[in-house]
């Protein structure tokens, strides 16, 4: 477990180096939301901010997007209803995507704390879909919560749109 954590931090570092002074942005704000399969179909909605990458001709050709992310994922069952505040960090540059995750599982009696990291596809950091494994850090797991998970979100920003 301990080498994929770094393989991931790794993996993060490397495509931040992608990023050079040059071609980075100010920082931004972006509305995120996504939805994801894990045992059961979950929403998420939150909020980003950090740069777009742009190309050397053109400070409007997004190449991709490095940020934080601070969201909230939540299920649909109302048996089993859940709430997952979660904050990550998240790299994408043209079609490759990764993203770490710390999220808090919450059923409001129990929590299940996880580190999931991701990878996947890109398209220039404005829709990712990813591969994630939710690795608990705590002996308490809430059992309708998949271990592997499919995600798709959407990072929306009035400038990230008319760079597209």
């Amino acid at each position: 477990m301990e080498k994929l954590i770094i393989l991931t931090f790794l993996l993060i570092f490397a495509t931040k180096q992608a990023f050079s002074q040059d071609e980075i942005e100010g920082q931004r704000y972006f509305l995120t939301a996504g939805i994801s399969y894990q045992k059961q179909l979950v929403g998420e909605i939150g909020v980003a901010k950090g740069f777009i990458a742009t190309g050397p001709h053109s400070s409007y050709d997004a190449l991709g997007f490095m940020g934080i992310k601070l969201a909230s994922e939540f299920n649909f069952d109302k048996k089993q209803f859940f709430i997952a505040p979660k904050v990550a960090v998240e790299a994408d540059l043209l079609f490759l995507a990764l993203r770490v995750n710390l999220i808090d599982y919450t059923d409001f009696t129990h929590h299940d704390f996880k580190f999931t990291p991701e990878i996947g596809l890109s398209w220039v950091g404005f829709v990712n879909l990813t591969y994630g494994y939710n690795i608990s850090l705590n002996q308490r797991r809430l059992d309708y919560i998949g271990t592997n998970r499919i995600t798709l979100t959407m990072n929306f920003s009035k400038e990230y749109l008319k760079s597209l």
